[in-house]
């Protein structure tokens, strides 16, 4: 699933409330007037871009739930289905990170996996400090290694 969440801050940033339009709980409600006033139009055009926007980024599986013409509506619904998904993911992989040990590979396989999984978990919302980087390397490595994190830790 492409981050619901960066389309939704994208179409934050995109939000303009013109003609008199009024916010409830980050959802536009369409301003007042006739179909072809110009408040009027250019909002339902804000709402089609939006709702364009949404399909554009969702998985087919997700598609099912873009019913309503309102694109702040359907913001919400996916990303109150999804919040529970996006918690495990960020769960898994905060527990692949801080247990990455370093197999038969390179050192380089060890720091490009750790990267990864570091890069995913910041798109994911999760901080990662450079320290949590380096107790992760220096804790996936094998015993051979022991003299290198000693001296690490006693700097």
């Amino acid at each position: 699933m492409t981050a619901i969440g960066d389309v939704y801050e994208g179409l934050i940033g995109k939000k303009q409330c013109m003609g008199g339009c009024k916010r409830s709980r980050n959802v536009t409600v369409a301003p007042t007037g006739s179909l072809n006033t110009q408040p009027v139009r250019v909002f339902r055009r804000k709402q089609a871009e939006g709702i364009a926007e949404i399909t554009f980024h969702v998985e087919p599986s997700q598609l099912s739930f873009i019913q309503d013409d309102n694109s702040w509506e359907v913001l919400e619904t996916l990303m109150t289905v999804h919040q529970s998904c996006r918690m495990a993911s960020r769960l898994a992989l905060r527990r692949q990170f801080l247990c990455l040990v370093k197999s038969e590979g390179s050192m380089q396989n060890l720091i490009g996996e750790a990267r990864r999984l570091a890069l995913q978990l910041q798109e994911n919302g999760v901080t990662v400090e450079d320290e949590d980087l380096i107790l992760v390397l220096t804790g996936g490595l094998g015993s051979s290694y022991d003299n290198f994190v000693i001296t690490l830790d006693s700097q």
